[in-house]
């Protein structure tokens, strides 16, 4: 299988699965299609990676899961609408050992005290 919008892909799922457990019911391909005005086709190959949504439909799945476009789109700033966002948001901590995480606080921190100044 081409999976040539993995990322796109993963994003999608992670906000199925959010609203699954939000609704407490899974989401099937047929309900995703109806609200999106689109086939459950289209669904599957957005789901599985295969192709990225119009604008128009993008703009509807934000809607849908209240998320930002940025972030489903690119990956880039909050998941959520009006959330602060920083950089410290898009490091990934599971790969810094203990100490290196305390460094990047630690630098983090001095130079949003810097910028203050």
């Amino acid at each position: 299988m081409n999976n040539k919008y993995a990322d796109f892909s993963y994003r999608l799922n992670k906000l199925v699965t959010e609203k699954q457990v939000q609704l407490g019911h899974k989401l099937t391909q047929e309900e995703l299609s109806k609200a999106f005005d689109c086939k459950q086709s289209f669904v599957s190959q957005m789901v599985t990676g295969q192709k990225l949504p119009s604008m128009e439909t993008a703009i509807a799945l934000c809607d849908y899961f209240d998320c930002c476009l940025d972030w489903l789109l690119r990956g880039v700033g909050n998941i959520k609408p009006g959330k602060t966002f920083t950089i410290y948001d898009q490091i990934d901590e599971s790969s810094l050992t203990p100490s290196q995480k305390n460094n990047f606080k630690a630098l983090l921190f001095s130079l949003i005290e810097e910028d203050k100044q």
